[in-house]
């Protein structure tokens, strides 16, 4: 049985004997750049690094140390990717073995059983990466079904063990791994073929078979780079990374879960991100409340959650939803189908493009929902990225009824909440329309932020009132 602490065995022992789970060696960061380490922060980029002391390979456990070689916190290391160490514990005698990783997940979903979401038949985020001190980690539950999000090197070459220990702990239906390509070459992880499995059923069969989904991660924390044709090579020795079902069996169509009462389809190995969008949970609750006998549109609908939500839960008169992906319109149409839905319809087309045929035509709505994919993956594209949201925000904002409704979200971690805020007022000026923000919202509780990483908040939802 393989160690979560190292994914290689120590080379000498000249020195000492390596305990299972503690560093193969230092690293040593530069003079005034331990501030931010040890103020708890798990991310310590190469350009903080001075050097590293000792034998390791990408993936060991290792020390972050002071330039005076103090004990800051233990991580694992990762030289393919600028992020070059992830640290997981501030304790110089807690080692990263089975015990740790075993204790951190039962904690993170124990969290989730408190705030209730332990339902059989809902769906849930068990794992959220940094805010549960487990860098690169990401499970989410469907129903019975597990879907394991690797995020980092570290996880990569831990993925088998992790497997069993999740199988051991939780006892699910099935276990599904999945990675995304821009994440993988940021972090050097090979990519192997997937896991073959069964697919198909009505539900499924509805979905056109060459359609194309939008690009996953949508919410992936802001270091990476852009996805390419590939991943480059990884560390020398490491194993491709197995992407599809690695424990247990799926259902031959997709998994159903519920939430609020609505019953939706997911498709677990080709769906967006793990297959659905968890973190908005209790927005589309929320945003539903204002949506009552109002004709809306809900722009980037995916699979249809703001759109059913606000038939059912909200009483809207008429929904019209719209997404890029044909494969996310025959996703949407096939929940509301599975609901009894009739109110709701959706097309295809672009976000942009269909906001601008609307004002054209002079449309008009009484409530509009914007969340569309992420617009920026660093601080670099944040400018960009607001004159996009600008665009998108005005266009709607001329389509609104007065006293309409406008749900707008951002899911760019690198654009700040005040960022956001800006945006909309200047989008108020130049419209000449008073925007009141009624509610600031963020993801649902099972993406809890970290207080000593903020990039583990990205999800903005202000839902406004139109003048």
């Amino acid at each position: 049985m393989n160690s979560l602490s190292s994914p290689s065995e120590p080379t000498s022992t000249d020195e000492r004997e390596i305990a299972v789970g503690f560093a193969r060696a230092l690293v040593v960061l530069k003079p005034r750049k331990s501030t931010p380490f040890y103020a708890r922060h798990p991310w310590v980029f190469d350009s903080a690094v001075d050097r590293i002391e000792g034998e390791c390979t990408d993936g060991d456990v290792v020390d972050l140390v002071s330039e005076k070689r103090k004990f800051i916190g233990r991580g694992i290391l990762n030289r393919r990717s600028r992020l070059m160490v992830r640290l997981y514990t501030w304790k110089a005698s807690q080692g990263l073995d089975d015990d740790f990783w075993r204790q951190r997940i039962e904690r993170a979903v124990m969290l989730r059983s408190q705030l209730g979401y332990d339902q059989p038949t809902d769906a849930a985020r068990l794992v959220y990466s940094e805010a549960d001190g487990l860098s690169g980690l990401v499970i989410d539950r469907y129903a019975g079904h597990l879907v394991v999000q690797v995020n980092s090197l570290a996880v990569a070459l831990r993925a088998d063990r992790l497997v069993e220990l999740l199988a051991e702990q939780l006892a699910p239906d099935s276990i599904t791994l999945r990675c995304d390509a821009g994440i993988a070459k940021a972090e050097g992880i090979v990519l192997g073929s997937r896991t073959p499995t069964a697919s198909g059923g009505a539900f499924a069969d509805s979905l056109p078979d060459d359609a194309e989904m939008q690009p996953a991660s949508s919410e992936d924390l802001e270091y990476g780079e852009e996805p390419s044709a590939g991943p480059e090579p990884g560390p020398l020795g490491s194993p491709p990374l197995a992407e599809g079902l690695r424990w247990g069996r799926l259902p031959s169509g997709p998994v159903f879960v519920e939430e609020h009462g609505l019953r939706y389809g997911v498709d677990l190995l080709a769906g967006q991100k793990t297959g659905f969008y968890l973190d908005q949970r209790e927005n589309r609750r929320a945003a539903a409340v204002y949506m009552r006998g109002r004709q809306v549109l809900d722009l980037f609908c995916y699979s249809g959650g703001f759109s059913l939500a606000a038939s059912r839960l909200g009483a809207a008169r008429e929904v019209l939803g719209i997404d890029t992906s044909d494969r996310a319109v025959a996703l949407a149409r096939a929940n509301a189908a599975l609901n009894s839905i009739s109110n709701v319809h959706f097309e295809q087309g672009d976000g942009f493009q269909v906001l601008d045929e609307f004002l054209s035509a002079e449309r008009r709505f009484e409530a509009i929902v914007l969340d569309p994919p992420k617009f920026t993956r660093s601080r670099q594209g944040v400018d960009d990225a607001l004159r996009a949201y600008h665009r998108l925000n005005r266009v709607a904002v001329d389509l609104l009824e007065p006293g309409g409704i406008l749900v707008t979200c951002s899911c760019s971690g690198s654009v700040s909440r005040e960022d956001f805020l800006q945006m909309l007022a200047v989008v108020a000026q130049k419209c000449g329309r008073d925007i009141q923000v009624l509610e600031q919202r963020g993801a649902s509780p099972d993406h809890p932020v970290s207080a000593t990483c903020r990039e583990s908040e990205y999800l903005k939802c202000f839902i406004c009132r139109v003048g």
